[in-house]
């Protein structure tokens, strides 16, 4: 079973995603986030989620590692893509 991850990190996280990816997700849609985060820790090849927060938040992702974790977290929803989103 996936950890739950802390109320800090999914707003950490969640205000990354926003001016990284451009996706809101606001306090009511966490959990959405959480699912997307724990499927793109696998993705990715994490083991712990964890490590896969420290990796993202901490240095800038490779365009294919961004694009995979952008998938995880818009899962059925078509992703327009904005040149000043990937840098």
């Amino acid at each position: 079973m996936a950890a739950v991850v802390s109320e800090v990190l999914l707003e950490q996280f969640s205000k990354f995603v926003a001016e990284r990816i451009g996706l809101h997700f606001p306090r009511e849609r966490w959990r959405d986030l959480e699912r997307g985060i724990h499927s793109a820790t696998k993705e990715l090849g994490f083991q712990e989620t964890e490590s896969f927060f420290q990796h993202v938040l901490s240095l800038p992702l490779p365009r294919n590692q961004m694009e995979i974790l952008a998938g995880n977290l818009t899962v059925g929803l078509p992703i327009v893509r904005c040149s000043a989103m990937w840098h």
